[in-house]
């Protein structure tokens, strides 16, 4: 997972389409489709309007498809065609947002180009999002489970249901397939993570009703990727996008080989 600045043409005033959207656009020469090729699924996108700052935070969603579309979804009419990839905008700041002396207090430069991968000051743009993120979006979940002991003392976290999930769903990653028994030893026989698919919202702290079909069994790793937004990637979600990486990888291995 990567970081990368998006640079929403100047004056365009229109990032709103994208959120709504969905998706991440370039325009013009094919150089500029072409700054789309180095996103992968899941890395990180900081929607940046000019003269204003930071208005969004998405999520890539799939590779770039290399098209041309002709079917103008963001631009202007009157231009030929534009260049997409699909991004879940989770965070949408245009009520609020980072503005540009922020970026540059953090950061120490202000964006340039229609996509540029941010290399260092990783944990500056985490401490930047989340300090413009609504509190209302704080994940119970995420608090819930930040203690062992905590969680081990409550009743809303049964462990007759984390047994009866493994039995149920078994102890391989149900996003990746890890097996932490295949690749540790019998020393992490049984060790899996079980991650709810809906959040604890409204439980007040009281005990809730969950069953197996509410949960599924996954690695620490992907347990992690799972709660990077608010509400969770959904497991099908990151399944699908990991068995993608799996096949653009594999196929990368096959061409370099020949």
């Amino acid at each position: 997972m990567a970081y990368f600045f998006y640079n929403t043409d100047k004056g365009q005033n229109r990032f709103h389409i994208l959120i709504k959207r969905g998706i991440a656009a370039t325009g013009g020469p094919r150089r500029f489709g072409i700054q789309l090729r180095q996103l992968r699924p899941l890395d990180v996108l900081l929607m940046y309007e000019d003269g204003i700052g930071i208005v969004a935070v998405g999520r890539v969603q799939e590779y770039w498809d290399g098209k041309k579309h002709t079917k103008i979804l963001y631009y202007p009419s009157g231009e030929p065609h534009e260049y997409r990839i699909k991004v879940k905008w989770f965070l949408n700041l245009s009520n609020n947002p980072i503005n540009v002396a922020t970026i540059k207090e953090e950061l120490g430069y202000h964006p340039r180009g229609a996509v540029r991968r941010i290399v260092k000051r990783h944990d500056e743009v985490e401490r930047m999002i989340n300090q413009f993120r609504p509190k209302q979006n704080v994940s119970e979940e995420l608090a819930f489970l930040e203690g062992e002991q905590r969680a081990a003392k409550s009743t809303a976290r049964n462990p007759q249901l984390r047994k009866a999930a493994k039995k149920r769903w078994g102890v391989k990653c149900y996003c990746c397939g890890f097996d932490y028994e295949v690749f540790y030893g019998g020393v992490a026989k049984g060790l899996a993570i079980v991650h709810h698919l809906q959040l604890f919202h409204g439980s007040n702290g009281k005990p809730r009703k969950a069953t197996v079909k509410d949960v599924r069994v996954v690695c620490a790793n992907c347990h992690y990727v799972l709660h990077v937004e608010n509400p969770p990637i959904d497991v099908e979600d990151l399944k699908n996008q990991i068995a993608e990486s799996w096949t653009f990888w594999s196929d990368r291995g096959t061409e370099s080989k020949r």
